[in-house]
C-alpha cells in the first residue's frame, strides 16, 4: 500500500496531512494473501472490487493499524485475536474511560478505478515518472543485510515486495532504481537504497544496481515485469458514523 499512498500524496501536491492505508484492513477481509505473503496486483483488484461494489476503499491506519497477523497466523498473540473481516477489523473508534472500541461502517478510506502492470525499465520509469511509485516483486535475500551502496546481486526468484520509487546513475553500475522497503525503523539506518536496475527496498531505501529490468515470478515462470498502481484514486472524506 505504500506506492499507493505516495500516490495519493502526489496526486494531492502534499497538501494536508499524509495518508497512510490499512494494510491490516487489506489482511483481515482481503483476497491478496495473508501475513504468509500475498500478490500486489491482487491487492489493487480487491480495493477496484470493494470500491464498485460498495463505493467505499481501503481504510486508513489511523482506524485499523498494522498488527502484523491475519486469521491464519497463530503465533504471539495472534492466535488469541479475532482478525476475520467485520466492521471492528475494518475501522474502528474507541472511547476512553473503559468504553469498547466498535466498528464504523462509514470511514475515511481510497478508492480505485484502475489497475493493472508494466513490463520493461523504459514503461517502468514512463509509470513513474507520469504517476507515481510502483509496486514490484523481488527476492529479498540480498537485501536482508542491506547497510547501503548499490546492491548488485543477480536471482532467479521472487518472494517480496517494494516500492520502487525512481531511478539513478552511477559512474560504474549505471543504471539504478531506487526503491523503499516495509521493514522498518532499523532496517539499514536511515538511509535510501539504491538497487542495478534489478532488485531495491523502501523505508531505509535500497539501491538495486544496473537497470535491466526487475524480475517477477509469474504463473510459475521468470519474467520482466513490474507492477504498477492504480492509475486512479479517490478520497472519501466520509464522516465517521
Amino acid at each position: 500500500m505504500s506506492a499507493l499512498s505516495d500516490r495519493i500524496k502526489i496526486a494531492r501536491k502534499a497538501q494536508g496531512i499524509d495518508i497512510q492505508l490499512s494494510v491490516q484492513h487489506l489482511m483481515n477481509c482481503g483476497t491478496a494473501g495473508t501475513c504468509d505473503g500475498g500478490e500486489p496486483n491482487l491487492a489493487y483488484q480487491w480495493i477496484k472490487n470493494i470500491s464498485d461494489a460498495t463505493g467505499s476503499g481501503i481504510s486508513y491506519t489511523t482506524g485499523q493499524p498494522y498488527m502484523a497477523c491475519s486469521h491464519d497466523v497463530k503465533d504471539g498473540f495472534c492466535a488469541d485475536t479475532d482478525f476475520t473481516c467485520n466492521p471492528l477489523n475494518v475501522q474502528r473508534t474507541c472511547g476512553t474511560f473503559g468504553e469498547k472500541c466498535v466498528g464504523l461502517n462509514h470511514y475515511p478510506n481510497a478508492t480505485v478505478k484502475a489497475y493493472g502492470s508494466i513490463k520493461g525499465k523504459d514503461a517502468m520509469m514512463k509509470e513513474i515518472y507520469n504517476r507515481g511509485p510502483i509496486a514490484c516483486n523481488v527476492d529479498a535475500v540480498p537485501i536482508l543485510n542491506y547497510t547501503g551502496g548499490i546492491v548488485t546481486a543477480k536471482s532467479n526468484q521472487t518472494d517480496h515486495t517494494i516500492s520502487v520509487v525512481g531511478w539513478g546513475t552511477d559512474s560504474t553500475e549505471g543504471l539504478y532504481w531506487i526503491v523503499r522497503n516495509s521493514w522498518g525503523e532499523y532496517w539499514v539506518s536511515r538511509a535510501t537504497s539504491a538497487s542495478r536496475v534489478g532488485l531495491s527496498t523502501w523505508r531505509r531505501t535500497v539501491v538495486l544496481g544496473p537497470c535491466p529490468e526487475i524480475s517477477q515470478r509469474q504463473r510459475g515462470t521468470i519474467s520482466t515485469t513490474a507492477m504498477k498502481m492504480a492509475r486512479t484514486v479517490t478520497l472519501r472524506e466520509t464522516a465517521l458514523s
